[in-house]
C-alpha cells in the first residue's frame, strides 16, 4: 500500500515528469535580453544612488525610473517589430494546433 512521498525523489533520480529523461529546452526572444538589460540598469542605479542621498528618493530619480521604462517600452517595441518571428512558437502554436484540428474527423 502506497504511502505518502512514497514517489518523492522520482523526478530527481534521472527521470522527468513527461517519461523522458531529455531537459526541458525554452524558447528565447530578444525582448527578454532588452529587459534584463534596463532591469538591471534600475536596479543599479538605485542601488548607487538611493544611498548617497540618504535613502531618500527624489522627484528627480523618479522621473530618470520613468524615462528608462519609457527608453525599454520604445526599445521593445524596436526590438519586437524587427524580429522576424512576432513571438515565441509557444504563443502562437495552439491556436494553430487546434484551429487546423477542427475539422478532422477520426
Amino acid at each position: 500500500v502506497g504511502g505518502i512521498g512514497e514517489n518523492v525523489g522520482e523526478v530527481g533520480e534521472g527521470r522527468s515528469w513527461g517519461g523522458g529523461t531529455s531537459p526541458l529546452t525554452l524558447e528565447t526572444h530578444p525582448t527578454i535580453v532588452v529587459g534584463f538589460g534596463f532591469l538591471i540598469v534600475g536596479l543599479v542605479s538605485t542601488a548607487v544612488i538611493v544611498p548617497r542621498r540618504g535613502y531618500v528618493v527624489t522627484r528627480g530619480h523618479g522621473f530618470g525610473l520613468i524615462a528608462l521604462y519609457a527608453a525599454y517600452m520604445a526599445c521593445v517595441v524596436i526590438v519586437e517589430v524587427r524580429t522576424k518571428s512576432g513571438g515565441t512558437k509557444s504563443e502562437s502554436s495552439p491556436v494553430v494546433e487546434a484551429s487546423s484540428s477542427l475539422g478532422k474527423t477520426r
